[in-house]
């Protein structure tokens, strides 16, 4: 995306869906923003976190990392969720899709993956029904289900993990 490049808008998307996934992550924690920057070791007010949360004010990486230890959260797990959300750079990042989802599906057009995601569900041992594509598994996919990549990855984004129930995994970490 062209207004990607590096300006405001990119900025603006990145805080808001980094936003999103924090406020997404607390809420699953079943934490009011008052708790949560109790847990922290780090000095901030529930207004900043609140700031954070609505894209209004820029998280720096170390402020995320603080924030994401006190949810027992992985900070690059949580970005990637946000990058993903804004639709930055998903060739950077692994792409991540509900396997479950994707296997329920009725899309006609995208019934080959269907069985490749059920089949990837048999073979999932954490048990999270998340599969991380990388850049060469996506081009892949998107030939097998004869569409263009970009397409394909438009359709793939519908299927992006709910942030709650992944924090709450047993073992997960």
């Amino acid at each position: 995306m062209a207004e990607h490049a590096g300006g405001e808008m990119a900025d603006e998307a990145i805080a808001r869906a980094l936003g999103e996934e924090l406020r997404l992550a607390r809420e699953a924690q079943g934490l009011n923003r008052t708790e949560l920057v109790q847990r922290m070791d780090a000095d901030l007010s529930s207004q900043a976190l609140a700031n954070y949360e609505y894209g209004i004010r820029h998280c720096t990486v170390v402020r995320l990392v603080q924030i994401c230890n006190a949810l027992g959260v992985p900070a690059m797990d949580l970005l990637g969720l946000a990058l993903q959300r804004a639709k930055i750079d998903l060739y950077v990042n692994n792409l991540q899709v509900d396997l479950r989802a994707l296997a329920e599906d009725n899309q006609a057009e995208l019934k080959p993956l269907h069985k490749w995601a059920r089949n990837r569900l048999a073979e999932n041992v954490d048990g999270s029904g998340i599969a991380r594509l990388s850049q060469s598994v996506v081009e892949e996919l998107a030939f097998l289900v004869g569409i263009n990549r970009t397409e394909f990855i438009q359709r793939l984004l519908a299927f992006t993990p709910s942030v709650a129930p992944r924090w709450l995994w047993p073992g997960f970490g």
